[in-house]
């Protein structure tokens, strides 16, 4: 099987931002490291799962890495 080609980056949880609606969840802006300056942010849904099942959110000024995978 072949693997499908990937990329990790580095990025640091820049805000978290609240959901205007309260049935909406709230969303983690990630600021990307070396990217390209119209890729520097992504936004995320902040409900995370660990391996063992619990649930976690992401924490403003967290470093954290972004694994992208085609």
């Amino acid at each position: 099987m072949t693997e499908k080609p990937s990329t990790t980056l580095s990025g640091i949880v820049d805000k978290i931002i609240a959901p205007s609606d309260p049935s909406q969840s709230e969303k983690a802006q990630i600021a990307i490291h070396d990217s390209d300056p119209l890729q520097q942010e992504i936004r995320i849904d902040n409900t995370l799962t660990t391996e063992s099942g619990a649930e976690v959110r992401l924490i403003k000024g967290a470093a954290v890495k972004v694994i992208i995978k085609a």
